[in-house]
């Protein structure tokens, strides 16, 4: 059972949890742990199954709790919203994802940030960003005149940011698990280096597993 504990809680922490728990959460997820064992020693295969569901569901909310707070405060003129938090299952690996919208009273322009760490969403995109390093390729784009995009690297992120009319305007980069993005509903390159500008990246890159 603690082979079986440790793998289940090592894929949850990897795949479904980018950021620690803090003390009381540590314990309580321990406790969990320690009951999922005893009650498998006792014979009790679905009781032990339930109570690693809920170290990891523990691990999941503090996660959610802790990428939440890298969402910064609204600038002048604009109104932060409701952060969302999601826990999602996809091939059998568990992932966080939150969600906020800023809008600007002026006009009502939002802005969409969302910080996550699916695997398979940060694969995808490290294909891309390997793409967007070919400088050909790149000059290619950006001469067309249909968008304009940049390479991103601050802190340890690295990524993209596109710029393409009537579309608007995004950020895309990633640091190991963890992978955000901000997209403004306008192609408003000055309104999306704001937004970008507010991230606090070294700190995000500092709470990511594997640092």
């Amino acid at each position: 059972m603690l082979k079986i504990a440790s793998v289940l809680l090592v894929r949850a922490m990897a795949c479904g949890l980018a950021f620690a728990a803090d003390a009381n959460e540590k314990a309580a997820i321990q406790s969990a742990v320690q009951k999922a064992m005893a009650q498998y020693e006792e014979g009790k295969v679905q009781d032990a199954i339930a109570s690693l569901q809920e170290a990891i569901s523990i691990m999941q909310t503090s996660g959610q709790k802790s990428m939440a707070a890298f969402f910064p405060a609204a600038p002048e003129g604009w109104t932060k919203g409701k952060v969302e938090s999601q826990s999602l299952t996809s091939n059998g690996l568990n992932f966080n994802e939150i969600t906020c919208i800023y809008t600007r009273s002026s006009d009502s322009a939002e802005v969409h940030m969302q910080l996550c760490n699916s695997p398979q969403m940060i694969e995808t995109h490290q294909a891309v960003a390997e793409a967007y390093k070919n400088p050909q390729m790149l000059a290619a784009i950006n001469q067309s005149g249909q968008m304009k995009i940049s390479q991103f690297s601050k802190d340890g992120w690295i990524g993209w940011t596109k710029v393409e009319p009537d579309q608007g305007a995004e950020l895309v980069s990633f640091n190991g698990g963890n992978l955000l993005s901000i997209r403004c509903d306008q192609s408003d390159e000055g309104m999306l280096k704001q937004f970008v500008g507010m991230m606090n990246f070294k700190a995000m890159a500092e709470q990511s597993i594997g640092r």
